[in-house]
């Protein structure tokens, strides 16, 4: 029964591209009738279709990608998930739709071609605008996580958010922790077990790992610090595009500079000074010699000021660059998470 309704599915997606139409929604009710021995599962994955082609008719794209991704989970196939990912461009959920993503990722499914275009089509758009969260879920017995209010279906896996300030809660065993965070894009916050929760005794597999075998890096514990790469500060195309700035200032001020000394020379060597020899007589152009040598001394004081400023900024640049620091974990209400780079798959 799950081969016919597949065959139904890929019947609908050649009719119209990334949805189903109201002939591919009569096929699966055809089917639905046809079939004496349809599972829970591909009677659920069919409603779900149902709705979701219904609201993608309507124009209520958000709906419609939550119901195609639901049909999607319940009976994987390549015509759901390409219909999921387009409702998601359309209703610009950033965040279902890179979990779709990794999804596709994660499971055994061989992708086509137009469900690989359609993974890389969201791919280029959202994944600038999301992060994610791992909660301190790790060894718990039960384990609760809402982000923004939101409950999280998956707790044990890294949550893909919005990137920009998240308010998280989590219900460790009887511990309740509350976390405000910034995710930045492309990155995971990694939240530190909450103080009183019980944790899981150490791994003895993770503390000897096979040789060969990179262990990963495990969370920060209560109480400890570790250095991480914070992705703050300027990057290296506007650090270099400011000294090259410094260094054409600096060219033209020294430029400038032998220009005011010879208008300097000429007004002296024309007796046009206060202190000028008077046995000899001055020149006829001694205002426009003096006028020149003022010109000379402002322009040379502007690019003077004007490198001097420019350095001071590629300086500034250059100590905002990526750097490592030291962040301090406090698993306290409203607590700081640390950040660990790494972009979205």
């Amino acid at each position: 029964m799950r081969e016919a309704y597949l065959s139904m599915l890929q019947f609908a997606r050649m009719k119209r591209p990334g949805v189903l139409t109201l002939a591919g929604v009569f096929a699966l009710a055809l089917g639905a009738k046809t079939a004496s021995a349809d599972t829970a599962g591909v009677n659920e994955a069919r409603a779900a279709y149902t709705r979701a082609t219904r609201a993608f008719d309507a124009g209520e794209f958000a709906l419609a990608a939550r119901e195609f991704a639901r049909a999607d989970q319940l009976v994987p196939s390549n015509a759901a998930m390409e219909a999921a990912l387009e409702a998601t461009l359309r209703a610009d959920d950033a965040v279902l739709g890179i979990t779709l993503v990794e999804r596709a990722k994660n499971r055994a499914l061989a992708l086509d071609d137009r469900a690989k275009k359609a993974i890389d089509h969201v791919k280029e758009t959202f994944a600038n605008r999301v992060g994610r969260v791992t909660l301190p879920c790790d060894g718990a017995r039960k384990c609760r996580g809402l982000v923004d209010g939101a409950e999280v279906e998956q707790p044990l896996v890294p949550v893909v958010v919005r990137a920009g300030h998240r308010r998280v809660r989590v219900l460790r065993d009887d511990v309740a922790a509350d976390y405000d965070i910034d995710v930045p894009a492309g990155e995971t916050v990694i939240l530190p077990v909450p103080p009183g929760a019980q944790t899981s005794p150490p791994d003895p597999q993770a503390a000897n790992p096979e040789p060969g075998v990179t262990p990963e890096k495990p969370p920060t514990p209560v109480g400890e610090s570790r250095e991480e790469t914070r992705a703050t500060g300027f990057g290296k195309a506007m650090t270099w595009t400011a000294a090259g700035l410094t260094l054409v200032a600096g060219g033209l001020t020294i430029a400038s500079y032998v220009d005011l000394r010879s208008q300097r020379q000429s007004f002296e060597r024309g007796a046009c000074g206060v202190g000028a020899n008077a046995s000899v007589p001055p020149a006829n152009d001694c205002h426009n010699r003096a006028t020149r040598g003022q010109n000379a001394e402002l322009r040379t004081g502007i690019l003077l000021g004007a490198t001097g400023a420019l350095a001071i900024t590629t300086a500034a640049f250059a100590a905002l660059r990526p750097f490592r620091t030291t962040v301090f974990v406090d698993a306290t209400p409203s607590s700081i998470a640390f950040v660990a780079q790494g972009p979205l798959p």
